[in-house]
């Protein structure tokens, strides 16, 4: 088969942002919102990979079927929660935790931790984002949670063309729970399981 026939696979990841009720001042910023980028695994119910294709060497968002329990975007599978101040044990103030349509399909979802970003006001009303590191996301997500929304919106999507030579297996760290214990992150590249 020609190799301009072949379809390239890949995997799809989100940019979740975490955006608060009003801009606020951290530091010398005025943060707009904070943002953490996941790139995904997903394996079916024998434990193989399951890549998306690409359609006309596109990469495109696309959903993924779990056996009879419909089809859904990946962010659909994972859900987070913001922790009141009171409330969180631990140094991470949020979690990621599955949904029960991903625990009942048997299949499993894994996350590496692409990168955290912060989006501050600039003096002519735009915003710009920042590449920043965890301990400052985690930083700015404690010293100020009272103030960022419940909800969590998908700003956007990311793609990873697949090789097919890579052992996913030797990256991964595996063991969660529906309360979601071992989906927290422990650092930037970080593999997490669910």
């Amino acid at each position: 088969m020609d190799d301009k026939l072949k379809k390239r696979k890949y995997r799809l990841g989100y940019e979740y942002a975490f955006t608060p009720r009003r801009s606020f001042k951290y530091k010398d910023d005025v943060i707009d919102s904070i943002s953490i980028t996941l790139l995904f695994n997903i394996y079916d119910t024998a434990g193989n990979e399951i890549l998306f294709e690409s359609e006309n060497e596109e990469f495109i968002e696309q959903k993924i079927k779990l056996n009879d329990n419909g089809e859904y975007y990946l962010f659909e599978l994972l859900e987070c929660y913001i922790f009141d101040k009171g409330l969180f044990l631990g140094e991470y103030s949020y979690r990621f935790i599955p949904t029960t349509q991903l625990l009942d399909s048997g299949y499993m979802l894994m996350f590496k931790v692409s990168k955290f970003t912060k989006d501050v006001m600039l003096k002519d009303g735009f915003s710009k984002s920042i590449e920043i590191e965890e301990a400052e996301f985690n930083d700015i997500m404690r010293k100020n949670l009272g103030v960022f929304k419940d909800k969590i919106r998908i700003k956007s999507y990311i793609t990873q063309e697949a090789d097919d030579t890579e052992n996913i297996f030797e990256k991964l760290v595996i063991g969660t729970t529906r309360s979601g214990i071992g989906a927290e992150f422990s650092n930037v590249g970080g593999n997490n399981g669910i």
